[in-house]
């Protein structure tokens, strides 16, 4: 799945549109919100995978499940930042993964089961591999350590660890996990060089703020056009 690092740099180039209204609060809590999803061990409790594609190399968050298990909560800036991760892998894996990798069956067909996964075609370089190669530090994981320090340095992926105290009490508790996860990650980076193996790091950009634009947050998105529950604002996220 796309990193902190990444997740942050999406956040930002959808606050980038909206840089009028809201203020440093409300971008803050939208940040640390955005990385919640990932601040568990089970991210199967977060990310609201369809069941039925367990075993699929590729998966992604179902946001309409998510829609339905979030009314009645109050639709703070946690919660859109929240929202907006889901949205983001969503996007990422359904839209961006197939640009970037075809995975193999030992016939040469495209597969989605992991367990009939031979090899995984990179498409920037035409090299096989395996997939337990491909999501290795050699390849997938390793493309996303060498991208940190760039996107950091250009977007400014900053928090400010005093919002952390509003979250709701289930999950302030996880907030140090964020924050340490953030600066290992950091770490990592500034000794990670070197040409990228998967990704186009523009062409990621580029696609970032395309799916940026196609947010519009609390103007409505297509989603939530489909979500035609009335949200009360009972509770707090």
């Amino acid at each position: 799945m796309p990193g902190y690092i990444i997740h942050l740099t999406a956040a930002k180039l959808w606050l980038a549109q909206r840089k009028e209204r809201y203020d440093e609060e409300w971008r803050q809590k939208f940040l640390i919100g955005n990385l919640l999803p990932d601040a568990v061990e089970n991210k199967e409790t977060t990310h609201f995978r369809d069941p039925k594609t367990e075993g699929n190399s590729v998966r992604y968050p179902e946001l309409s499940d998510f829609l339905r298990a979030s009314e009645g909560i109050e639709r703070t800036p946690f919660w859109w930042g929240f929202y907006y991760h889901l949205y983001i892998d969503s996007c990422f894996f359904q839209e961006y993964m197939p640009r970037i990798v075809t995975f193999l069956n030992e016939k040469g067909e495209e597969e989605e089961k992991i367990c009939q996964i031979v090899k995984a075609k990179i498409h920037k370089t035409g090299l096989y591999v395996t997939r337990e190669e491909y999501f290795s530090d050699m390849y997938y994981y390793g493309d996303f350590t060498k991208m940190n320090n760039v996107m950091t340095e250009r977007f400014g992926l900053d928090l400010e660890r005093k919002y952390e105290a509003a979250l709701p009490k289930e999950w302030r508790k996880r907030a140090d996990w964020i924050f340490s996860n953030l600066e290992r990650f950091m770490r990592e980076s500034e000794t990670e060089r070197g040409e990228l193996q998967v990704f186009d790091l523009e062409d990621l950009i580029l696609f970032l703020k395309e799916k940026a634009e196609a947010f519009l947050g609390e103007d409505k998105t297509a989603v939530l056009r489909k979500d035609k529950a009335d949200i009360k604002e009972q509770k707090d996220f």
